[in-house]
């Protein structure tokens, strides 16, 4: 399977548990987070079976999204919802994810 599709299904495993924690504290954060973990492995997943355009669309989104999950849970930290190291093992794997995205997003074309 797709690498970076796996890592997305990882980060989504990895904030579950965080995402009840901050919603215990402020529900709106929580449901932006959910809905940001989610983003990334739905427009891989959308974007692995279309065309060179529309794919490099599709991961830049997935980008888009891998960040917004790191300003989440940096905010919910910040906010002392979460302590920094509970997030340490999500905050590496967003790293991961968008050192993965942005090689898909740039690699060359095929000829």
């Amino acid at each position: 399977m797709f690498d970076a599709l796996n890592v997305s299904y990882d980060l989504v495993r990895c904030v579950q548990p965080l995402i009840r924690r901050v919603a215990a504290r402020d529900r709106s954060l929580a449901d932006q987070l959910r809905r940001a973990v989610a983003s990334p492995a739905l427009n891989i997943a959308e974007g692995s079976r279309l065309c060179d355009r529309s794919r490099a669309n599709h991961y830049r989104i997935a980008a888009g999204s891998t960040r917004e999950v790191e300003a989440a849970l940096r905010v919910a930290e910040a906010l002392g919802y979460i302590d920094v190291a509970e997030i340490a093992g999500a905050l590496a794997l967003t790293d991961r994810l968008s050192a993965m995205l942005y090689r898909l997003r740039h690699k060359a074309p095929r000829r």
